[in-house]
């Protein structure tokens, strides 16, 4: 017979499968209210886990090592809902707490229910396949211009942005922020898997994936990626193979454009989408000028608020109705550091940033201390993907509504839990061989 636990670990899995796809899988709409084949799944998960809960009569938080990473989603949650008291448009608030707590249910139902490799590994598969089957839209939209509906350019005519990707996402930022989270995963299957065929098609993807976020002309992202290729030199080379990427790289670009001269229009390209930035931003009416101003006004409200912020999704009420900064009727603040302190304040702001930090210095020591190669790979891949994500993130116009966000935070938690475990029951085991 089929344990309780399998079942809710399966409705798990195909909660976290459908929250890649959002409004791509949207089986009801009700004026502005739609309901996704995610939204099922995760109430239908909720509803399991509690009856579940009620029926045992006991909470098993014996092996949860990470409680405290949990109690600040919660605290953040109940913040939210306090901030409704002084929000200027309550719906808007709302509808945010709604995103926030599925966020935080998510998160904290992966750290309950996924407790060994294999469901961790589990979580990683379904990224790569979703990964997989973004790219292959992704080409699909490059090469005809057509568009799913949920995308912002669906029937799209104009030339300079039809051809852009969007994927199963609404834009080209929203997408190219998971592609950049994505991509050191997808390098790592190279490594990861042991069949060939496998480790062709990662590489492939690999590959693929930088042209497709090429393509998506998030500048953000392309840093982002930058970043993540330096951190990785900088951080999980060797001295020996540092110097041995310094001598063999102009070989292997040369080798590459003498195979395919269309290699070149990879660096090329990122190159002038870098010098783009710089150059917008001496445009009075750039996009980087109305970035910044959308900074400003974040900052400007958050102190006006002294610090407690504007309450949850109310920044954009606030710079459409209450703005001293020329924004170019753009009223998302395009910025998730931003968008956190204007409006849920300093604290939460603080939290947030010590919590992203210390994931990161305990996959940092994980990576070092563990012997599992597995586990060290996956340590590493969300180690640099979190790093990209510090850049990548200022991108999307908000990110609160992305599933993929809260899912790699699951699996960033979900495997610190899993390795904090196993580092107490190895220390338990020791401690009672060397007594014995």
């Amino acid at each position: 017979m089929v344990s309780v636990e399998t079942i809710l670990r399966w409705i798990l899995y195909l909660t976290i499968f459908t929250g890649f796809f959002g409004s791509t899988l949207e089986v009801y709409r009700f004026n502005n209210f739609s309901i996704f084949a995610f939204r099922i799944f995760l109430i239908l998960l909720i509803y399991i886990f509690v009856i579940f809960l009620f029926q045992s009569g006991k909470l098993n938080l014996k092996n949860i090592n990470v409680k405290n990473y949990m109690l600040f989603f919660v605290f953040w949650l109940l913040y939210a809902s306090i901030s409704i008291s002084w929000a200027v448009s309550v719906n808007d608030a709302i509808r945010e707490i709604f995103f926030l707590f599925s966020g935080v249910a998510l998160i904290i139902l992966m750290v309950m229910l996924l407790n060994d490799k294999k469901s961790i590994y589990s979580v990683y598969y379904i990224w790569l396949l979703v990964v997989l089957i973004s790219l292959i839209v992704a080409i699909w939209e490059i090469s005809t211009g057509d568009h799913l509906f949920s995308s912002k350019l669906y029937g799209e005519t104009r030339q300079h942005v039809m051809y852009n990707p969007t994927s199963l996402f609404y834009n080209q930022n929203d997408f190219a922020t998971f592609l950049t989270l994505s991509f050191p995963l997808v390098l790592m299957s190279f490594v990861f898997f042991k069949k060939k065929v496998l480790k062709i098609i990662g590489l492939l993807m690999a590959l693929i994936l930088i042209y497709v976020l090429i393509e998506t002309g998030s500048r953000a992202n392309l840093l982002a990626l930058v970043l993540q290729f330096f951190v990785y030199i900088f951080l999980f080379t060797s001295l020996s193979m540092k110097l041995k990427l310094v001598i063999v790289s102009p070989f292997i670009v040369s080798l590459l454009i003498y195979l395919e001269p269309a290699f070149i229009y990879i660096p090329v390209e990122i190159v002038e989408q870098i010098k783009s930035v710089y150059e917008d931003a001496f445009l009075d009416g750039g996009s980087i000028v109305i970035r910044l101003n959308l900074i400003k006004s974040g900052i400007y409200h958050a102190i006006s608020s002294w610090g407690i912020g504007v309450g949850a999704a109310n920044i954009e009420t606030y710079i459409a109705n209450y703005d001293l900064f020329y924004t170019g009727n753009v009223t998302n603040v395009h910025n998730w550091w931003v968008e956190l302190l204007s409006n849920y304040g300093v604290i939460i702001l603080l939290g947030y940033i010590i919590l992203y930090f210390n994931i990161l210095k305990k996959l940092y020591i994980y990576y070092v201390q563990n012997f599992d190669v597995k586990m060290k790979l996956l340590c590493k891949a969300i180690f640099i993907g979190l790093i990209g994500f510090i850049i990548g993130s200022t991108s999307p116009s908000s990110l609160m509504t992305h599933t993929y966000k809260w899912v790699y935070f699951g699996l960033s938690i979900t495997l610190l839990n899993y390795l904090a475990t196993k580092e107490k029951s190895d220390v338990s085991i020791n401690s009672w061989t060397h007594h014995g």
